[in-house]
């Protein structure tokens, strides 16, 4: 391969070529004017002839200037468009999550603005439903599911846990009530998610019972609610 001259020298040159002006080439490349003119002549010094007539004013090319700066400055377009073509290569890439309603309304879609800031070129699809899409068909590539054991079609990460807590309106215990004692439940119109019935890990009112009776004393009878 031929000997090339520094990348910097070119760059130089170019930018003050196409400005005719040291100290706009300089404002252009974030550099000083003396710096840019220190480049010029070091590749006109590689060139063996001057490349600028700076006497007198404005700023001109000479002839072997006239004659080189096409080259370089094509060169350079070249080298642009092929870094874009790499930097854009997945502008067309999309990526398609399926989560629950809840999960994609309440957690994913406020935490899109960031996605958008970190990964600003690719695509992004929400698919909110609560049925089971199959990874293996290839309509979704991740999948956010609620689910007790791993599931087995493909990898998985853990993101959280569901923790459950009895709670209740203030103004049914007033509203400068922290806590509730268990027994106090026997007092209270309960409510209960509906959970299918072959679900024996649902939580339920008659699974919080269960546990509540290993922690606390006088935990009311809730059988009646939950059968």
């Amino acid at each position: 391969m031929r000997r090339l001259p520094p990348l910097v020298e070119l760059r130089a040159f170019e930018a003050a070529a196409r400005c005719l002006s040291f100290k706009k080439a300089a404002a252009e490349l974030g550099v000083t004017p003396t710096a840019i003119s220190h480049q010029v002549k070091l590749l006109e010094h590689f060139c063996g002839t001057p490349l600028f007539r700076r006497r007198p004013r404005p700023l001109a090319l000479t002839p072997v200037g006239e004659q080189l700066y096409p080259g370089i400055r094509d060169g350079f377009e070249r080298i642009g468009q092929a870094l874009g073509v790499v930097q854009e290569r997945d502008v067309g890439a999309r990526l398609r999550i399926s989560a629950t309603n809840a999960f994609a309304a309440h957690w994913l879609i406020p935490r899109l603005p960031h996605w958008r800031t970190t990964h600003p070129r690719l695509k992004l699809s929400i698919i909110g439903t609560d049925a089971v899409l199959d990874l293996k068909a290839g309509d979704i590539d991740i999948s956010i599911r609620y689910a007790r054991k791993p599931p087995s079609d493909g990898e998985h990460v853990e993101l959280m846990r569901d923790i459950f807590y009895v709670v209740a309106s203030p103004s049914l215990v007033g509203s400068d009530r922290k806590v509730l004692k268990p027994a106090e439940l026997a007092t209270l119109p309960l409510i209960e998610a509906e959970w299918p019935a072959a679900d024996v890990h649902a939580p339920n009112w008659k699974r919080w019972q269960k546990a509540a009776r290993s922690r606390y004393k006088n935990v009311p009878d809730l059988a009646a609610l939950s059968s």
